[in-house]
């Protein structure tokens, strides 16, 4: 299993916070290529996954990541952070939303 593999289905099942913040750092662009991420992440599985929940747990997570508070760099702004991925997650979902009730 790669490590991308490893943090969407610990993302997907835990909504774990550190899976998330690894995900953004590994992944360039990874919330424009959430669908695709996801599409790959399930073959490698071979399981369906979710987009629209991978990014509630995303979602979640982000919630979350005051639990992890000590271990993210003292420069992050965990407000400001959670902010962006509340952003970049809900405007992903709606996309996804508006192409499954077309």
């Amino acid at each position: 299993m790669n490590l991308i593999t490893e943090k969407v289905f610990k993302l997907y099942n835990r909504a774990d916070p550190k899976a998330l913040i690894d995900m953004l750092h590994l992944e360039e662009n990874c919330i424009n290529q959430l669908l695709a991420i996801t599409k790959r992440v399930s073959k490698n599985l071979g399981v369906g996954l979710d987009h629209a929940h991978l990014a509630a747990r995303a979602l979640e997570a982000s919630e979350r990541l005051n639990e992890i508070k000590p271990f993210i760099d003292k420069k992050v702004n965990i407000k400001k952070l959670q902010s962006e991925i509340e952003n970049l997650f809900s405007s992903s979902g709606k996309k996804y939303l508006s192409n499954l009730l077309v």
